[in-house]
Formats: structure tokens, sequence, C-alpha cells
């Protein structure tokens, strides 16, 4: 692959980083976020437990199911069938064809069980069908084998022999669609977990009588189409690949590993060979999916990265070296039951033989061949990881705690009492493992009093994410009442210079511009400019054409209402930064020059923002104004109204209503002369070592570029966005400067969109959550106001206790992990 596509792929996670940031803290499906088994870094997740340490609560389940437990918000689900008759314990152990059973003579009762997350009270239970089971089921499986999953609105439960159901997440049955059972080899049942995605379950039932996967509506259960499938003994979890050039439904397959596209039409496919049962789940990393097999009776149990963009058959040549999408093939790499991991650039692989194994997740190359876990141990559970640790859950109940690194480092091992062969969950700060009969709710205790030691324990943490790799170097700044309670720096700005990074060190903000961006125009909402009802055509033309792409027609037709200011603020116009997945708007975009210039990132190259606004008139929107969150353009688009409204360029507009009367003087859209100095390269990964990215000498934010983007533009430095920072949590005023009215800036802070996005809250330029801050008794809960860049950057308003944070790194793909867990322990110490 060349270097200009693989330095697009290592900036693609712009497109999703704030989605996926939406959902970190939850796990709403088979291994949560993406598939990975990655959970964002936190202090209170625990390394170390027993049936008796660091237990929150426990809670009984009853029945047999291997379903892993899933979390939204304050809820966990778990599904499981209970018998009338004498039920069989489902065995442990390696199963290689012998020991079938025929269906169970009683009556079974498929449940679907809700906990409260906090205290593991049972909260609602609802029997989903009731009756004999049709087919036999293996000794070692359930009839609730398939792990729910949720998009936060609904919750939908699939037994693959009975039917897919759908709940309000309060229990209430909305749809259900009944599936036809099928013979499955050696009666291992349907073993795949269904995905949802913008309004789509997508269900794959691979059988030895007829196999298909199909697409359902979420809000109504209609299918919207069904493929057959020329597979038979395939149990993985489909994978909703959203990567840099569209969003793809990736399967593997014994006879082919296929794509389909979120319409059902194929896209790629090929023979990868497979080993004789295909059980692991694809997922993504570093801008590729992973694809394995590996049963333990074959010589060929191959490992594939794949990249993004295949068409067609992938391996015309019949060689694997030779297809130009398959980055690395290792024919000898792969699990059983398990599925893989990629933590850092490191793949491990648990064998369930008790064997793990560690490639570069990059080329595919050995880091450390077959070690060997004590005890004799075997795996059916697929291993999790956070705090730079790789947990590995036998089914004797053992997990395994080594450290993520290039070497086999066994820390310690944390047993429970029970068989284990459900994936763990991780969210909130809990980590949730379901045994034999239970759930385990495991979180390490808070103290009963906060002190100045948390200043500590945030000041090694980034010590810590430092010296490990992730990030070359980090500040982080925190103010109350005016204050600066704590501000730490460590490492560099550049590795090649070694030269410190610093909180006057000048960064890119990218996202963290669209703030900047939002007040700036409430500044002319005050001045009467525009209100926010008034449509978009009202002030640019261009958009009393605008249209909205209809994927069942394929065709643009008119909006069902015009596009609002309001629907630019809350991001909810219907344009993205490209197609989504869908080919035609990807074509729109391409063709309209929207398109990302890495490493500038969210920069159409040399285009006015008149003319970018006129463009993204002409292309089709995702959606109708209104409907849902879409993270895009929009702010770019109100960049340039702030140019109509206020008859000034952007640049300078936001410099007299923001930038000069908050004395932010690093904060521009181009580096300005006497800040190059300070201005930090960017950096990545590569080969798991730190890398320049975008060198603080060459870059274009140092050049300039004539698009000014509003939702992303921007340089700054942990001080002068404290100066916004602090004028936000002020009361719209910093000093003598008063830039908003408290009464406008309330407006702000108020939730635009009022369940249009589930539970996820958005006011005028800023995410809405409700946290918690303090200790013991007087942990309490305030609301929080958040945005971020996708180069790593950060910040925190709580305008309710004076306070904010601000976390700045330069570090691309982002992760935003360091910064939630610094964060955290600064929110435990207020009082």
């Amino acid at each position: 692959m060349n270097t200009s596509t693989r330095s697009i792929l290592a900036l693609f996670v712009v497109f999703f980083s704030f989605t996926t940031a939406l959902a970190a803290d939850n796990w709403p499906r088979f291994r949560g976020v993406g598939g990975t088994g990655v959970a964002s870094d936190n202090p209170a997740l625990p390394s170390s437990w027993s049936t008796t340490e660091n237990v929150d609560w426990v809670a009984d389940v009853p029945g047999w199911g291997w379903a892993s437990p899933v979390v939204w918000g304050d809820k966990v689900f778990v599904s499981t069938v209970v018998s009338d008759g004498e039920a069989r314990e489902p065995n442990k152990g390696l199963y290689l064809g012998q020991g079938v059973r025929e269906p169970s003579k009683g009556i079974h009762h498929w449940l679907v069980l809700c906990f409260d997350l906090e205290t593991g009270a049972e909260l609602w239970r609802h029997e989903a069908h009731r009756g004999q089971p049709r087919v036999p089921r293996h000794p070692k499986s359930t009839y609730a084998t398939e792990t729910p999953t949720t998009d936060g609105q609904r919750l939908y439960v699939l037994f693959g022999d009975v039917g897919l159901y759908c709940y309000e997440l309060t229990g209430e049955l909305i749809w259900e669609h009944p599936i036809e059972p099928k013979k499955t080899f050696m009666d291992y049942g349907a073993a795949a977990s269904p995905v949802v995605h913008e309004g789509q379950v997508f269900v794959v039932y691979d059988n030895l009588e007829g196999s298909w996967i199909a697409a359902f509506d979420a809000r109504t259960g209609k299918q919207n189409w069904r493929l057959p499938r020329d597979e038979k003994r395939s149990w993985a979890t489909p994978l909703v690949w959203q990567n840099e050039l569209r969003t793809e439904i990736v399967v593997p397959g014994l006879n082919r590993n296929r794509s389909y596209s979120l319409s059902g039409e194929l896209l790629w496919e090929f023979d990868g060979q497979m080993s004789s049962l295909v059980i692991p789940s694809p997922f993504a990393a570093h801008g590729m999916v992973y694809l394995a097999s590996g049963y333990v009776g074959d010589s060929h149990r191959p490992t594939f990265a794949i990249e993004p963009g295949g068409e067609g058959n992938l391996t015309k040549q019949g060689e694997f070296a030779d297809s130009p999408y398959i980055e690395w093939y290792q024919p000898k790499a792969s699990p059983y039951n398990t599925s893989q991991i990629v933590v850092d650039d490191f793949l491990y692989t648990v064998y369930d033989q008790g064997f793990i194994t560690c490639h570069d997740a990059k080329t595919g190359d050995e880091v450390f061949g077959k070690r060997r876990f004590p005890k004799g141990a075997s795996f059916t559970a697929s291993p999790w990881s956070y705090n730079g640790r790789l947990f590995c859950l036998s089914e004797d109940g053992d997990t395994y705690v080594l450290n993520v690194g290039p070497e086999y480092e066994l820390l310690e091992t944390n047993s429970l009492d029970e068989l284990c062969i459900a994936c763990p969950a991780v969210s909130g700060g809990k980590l949730l493992i379901r045994t034999a009969s239970k759930v385990y709710c495991l979180t390490e205790p808070k103290s009963a009093k906060a002190s100045d030691a948390a200043f500590h324990e945030a000041e090694s943490l980034v010590e810590r994410g430092v010296e490990s790799g992730k990030a070359a170097g980090a500040s982080h700044l925190v103010v109350r009442s005016g204050e600066v309670i704590h501000s730490h720096s460590a490492g560099v700005r550049d590795i090649e210079t070694g030269e410190p990074l610093r909180g006057d060190t000048v960064v890119r903000i990218y996202s963290m511009t669209k703030p900047i961006t939002s007040v700036a125009a409430m500044t002319l909402f005050e001045k009467g400019k525009f209100q926010l009802d008034d449509p978009v055509a009202k002030f640019i033309p261009a958009f009393s054409q605008a249209t909205v792409w209809d994927s069942t027609a394929k065709m643009a037709i008119a909006p069902k209402r015009p596009i609002t200011v309001r629907d630019v603020f809350r991001h909810t116009t219907g344009y993205a930064y490209g197609g989504n997945g869908n080919e035609e708007l990807e074509k729109r975009y391409r063709e309209a020059g929207l398109q990302y210039r890495p490493p500038a990132g969210m920069l159409p190259p040399d285009m006015s923002i008149e003319e970018a606004a006129d463009r993204l008139a002409t292309i089709p929107a995702h959606h109708h104004p209104g409907e849902r969150f879409t993270y895009g353009f929009s702010s770019d688009l109100l960049g340039r109204l702030i140019e109509i409204w206020s008859g000034r360029s952007l640049d300078q507009y936001l410099e007299e209503a923001v930038l000069a009367p908050l004395d932010m003087n690093d904060t521009a859209f181009q580096v300005r002369p006497d800040s190059k100095a300070r201005f930090a390269s960017c950096h990545t990964k590569v080969g798991g070592r730190l890398a320049i990215l975008d060198k603080s000498t060459d870059s274009d934010f140092v050049t300039g570029f004539e698009f000014l983007s509003g939702g992303g533009g921007l340089v700054s430095t942990a001080n002068d966005y404290a100066k916004f920072c602090e004028m936000l949590v002020g009361g719209g005023k910093r000093g003598e400067a008063q830039i908003l009215k408290p009464d406008t800036l309330q407006l702000m802070y108020t939730d635009q969109l009022k369940g249009v996005q589930g539970d996820f809250r958005f006011g005028l330029g800023f995410a809405i959550n409700d946290i918690e801050v303090g200790e013991g008794e007087q942990r309490r809960q305030v609301q929080e106001y958040s945005w971020g860049g996708y180069a790593s950057t950060d910040f925190r308003l709580v305008p309710e206790l004076n306070l904010f944070q601000i976390f700045i790194r330069q570090h691309i793909p982002s992760n935003h992990g360091l910064a939630a867990d610094a964060f955290e322990i600064i929110y435990r110490r207020v009082e």
C-alpha cells in the first residue's frame, strides 16, 4: 500500500472519533463498540478480583446462556433460556465432534433480563418465547448464545433458532420477527450475534439447510433485504466496518469471506481457504479489518488483514500475496473459538488449548510465539483490554492478567468459582463477568475521602501515558473560579528535537474549533441577525434547492422541511463528512471537492467558504433535516453564515468578536509568525513506535490554506483555550470582556436534540453529559459540557462548579481515553 493511502488510513479516525466517543462508556454489542474488545481506560476498573475482592454486586441469572452482557447507560441486559424440566449443564473443554444431544423434551422459556448497573437489582424481565426446542444443541452450547445489541434507543435480542425481538430499554416489546430453525453442523446452533447500524439490524444465520444474511428495519422489524449464503459452517458475528471509503458489512465464511453494502449488494469476496469451522468474529484496527479461523484439527489456520476499497474477487490470481487488498496474511495464527484482539500495535491470539501468541498488527510479523498459560487452562471467551492490561478468561473462571507489550508478562491470576464461556462487558468503570449462573460486577472501591493525592495520581497517569508511548507529550490544565488548581505537562512536542510540550505549545485543535465558531455565531444572534428556526436558504439561496437521498428509491428527493439554522448548530442538517458508506453520496462529495486533505485533516483544498457552501447545497443530505445527529460539515456551513451575517470574513469576525476580546493571541487559522517556534509536530504510531506525521516546520497550518474551516481549522494552546473556557463557565464574561449574555449562553447549554439521538444530548456547540463529582458522601451529579479534536485534544466544562479542564496532545489516530481518565481523577477531587 502506498504512503498516501496509509496516511489517509491513519487519519480516518476523524470521521468517527466523536460518534465512537458517544458510545465509548457503553458496551452495546458483542465485544463492545466495534467488536474490538478494547475498553476505555478508567482507574475504577479492577486489575484484580475474586468472589469477594472488588465485588460491587452479584446478580443471579436463571437457566443457561452464553450471551454476553451488554450495557447502555445505567442498564445491563442479559438473555438466557430456562427449562421447566431438568436442565443439563453445558460441558467445558474441547469437543471434536462427539456427544451431540437430542432436543430437550420439556418446556423452555427464552428470557431477556435487565439489571441496574449501579446496584444489580433486576429492573425487568420478559419472556420472548415459550415452547419445546425444535433443534438439538451441542454439549458445550446453549439456546441463548447470541449476544443482544442496542443503539441506545432500543434493545435487539436474537435467539437464533426462535426469532429476533426488539424492546424499549424499559422492557416493552416493540416487535418480533420469527426465525425458522435449521439444522446446524454438530448442532452448534446459530451463535452469530446481531449488529445494529443507522436504523438497520443485521443478522447472519449460516446452517446446513439454507443460510442467509438479512437486514431488518430497527424501528418496525420489517425485513429490508435478505440474501442466501453459500455457507454451512460459520458462526462469526458480522462487522459493520466504517472505513475511510465506505461503510460495509464484513462476514467471514468457510467458502468465501465476503463484504456487503448496507443495502445488501456483494462488494467483495475471496476464498481464504479458511479452516473447517469459522468462528472468530472480525473487527477493525489500524484502518484494516482482521479475519481469522483456526479449527484445531486443520493445518491451515489463517489470519488476514484486509485493506478497504476492494471490489469483486480479491484473489483473482489465486495467491494471497498478489492481492493489493490483503495487507498481510499468516497461515497458522488463528484461534478456534475465541476472537483476536488488537491493543496498540499488538495482535494477541488466545488459543482454546491454553496458549497465547502476539503478532505485529500492522505487518503480521511474529512478536512472540506460543506461551502457555498455567494450570492447563482452556478458553472460549475472547480477551479484552483496558488500562494497559490484557485479560484472558478461562473456562474455569480464571482470568490471566498480562501487561500489554512485546513480551509475555503474566502479572496475576483472578479466580471466580464457575464455568465461564461468555465474553465480559466493560462500562462506567465496572467490569461485568457472566458465569454459569451469575453476573459479577467488579470495580475498584472508591476512597472515602478526596485529597490532593488525586493531583499526584493525575500527574502519574500522564507520565505513564507518555512513557508507554500513548503520546509524545501531553498537558493537563484544571481551573476553578479563575484559579489554576492543577497544571502538569510531560513529554515533548517533537520527538526529533526533544523540545518539551508545555501549556503554551501551539497545537492543532481541529474540532475544538466548533465551539468557538458557535459562540461567534451567537454574538450575531444577540444582534438580531438571525433566528434559530430561520431557513438556511434565506441567507444562502443555493439551499432552496437542497435535496435528501432516498436509499430505497436510490434518488434525490425533496426534504420534508427546509434546513434551519438550528439544524446547522446541532448537526441535524444531514450533511456528513462524506458518503458514510453510501456510494452515490461518496461520489457526490468527491465530485464537489469536499474531501479531506491529510494531514490538514478537515479542510477541502483551495476552496473559499462561499464556494464550499454552494457546493454542499448540491449534494443530497443523508436524511431529512432534524431527523438525527450527523457529524459533518455543518460547522463549516455555520462559518459561511457568519460571513454573511457579519459582512466580514470568518477569520476577521472570530478575531473581532471572540479571540481579541479574550486575549487569545495564539489562536488563529494559521500559526502566527511569533508562535512558530512553539508549534508542535503531530505524531502517530508506526511499527509500534512514535513517528512524526505532520512536521511543525512543514505543516499546512504554518503555510496556510484558503479554506477557513469553522469546523476544524484553528490552532491554539492550552493556556489560550483556557481563556475561552473561563468565559464559558463565567456566564459569557471574562474580565471586562462580555462575549455573550448569560441567557444566550444558557440557550447554548440547552439540549437541542431532545431525544432525536437516543440518550445523546447536544446543545448549540457542546455535548451535554451528566457526571458525578466528589467522593464518598459528597458524591453528587452535575452537568458537564464538552468536546474535543481528532489530534487528541479535549475540554470539559462544569459551570455549576465554575470548573473546567483542558487536555492537550498531538496524536493521530485520536485516543481520548487518557484525557478521560485524567478528568475523572480530578472530578473525584472536587469538593
